[in-house]
C-alpha cells in the first residue's frame, strides 16, 4: 500500500507541475474543479464517463484562483 501511496503522490505532483506550467503562460490563468464525477457530468454530459479508480482526463471547481 505504501508504495502505491508514494507513486499516486508521485503522479500527483507531476500533473500539478504541469498544470501549474501551462496556467505561467496564460494572461487570465484559472482552473475549474468539480466536486465529484456527477457534478463534472452535468456540465459535461458528452464526456463519456471514466472507469472507476481512474483520474479524471481533465481538472475540472467552480472557484478561479487568479494567477
Amino acid at each position: 500500500m505504501r508504495l502505491e501511496i508514494e507513486d499516486l503522490e508521485r503522479r500527483t505532483g507531476e500533473f500539478v507541475s504541469g498544470v501549474v506550467e501551462k496556467l505561467m503562460d496564460m494572461p487570465d490563468p484559472g482552473v475549474l474543479t468539480y466536486r465529484d464525477d456527477a457534478e463534472y457530468h452535468t456540465a459535461h454530459p458528452d464526456v463519456p464517463s471514466r472507469p472507476p479508480g481512474t483520474a479524471p482526463s481533465s481538472p475540472a471547481s467552480h472557484r478561479k484562483f487568479p494567477g
